[in-house]
């Protein structure tokens, strides 16, 4: 969350879920967001939905 609140964006967390496979598809779906390790991208990188954030 204090990525986020650096930012200066204050998500409204609705539903948690632990599934990545859960995670990438409602990101697919433009109905979330969220931040996974760099371990999962190659993974999920043919979905075009990824974005890399360099934030350190």
């Amino acid at each position: 969350m204090t990525l986020f609140h650096e930012e200066g964006v204050s998500p409204t967390i609705r539903l948690e879920v632990t599934e990545v496979q859960t995670v990438v598809g409602f990101v697919a779906a433009e109905i979330g967001v969220s931040i996974l390790p760099g371990s999962t991208r190659w993974q999920f990188a043919r979905t075009g939905r990824l974005v890399d954030w360099d934030w350190m």
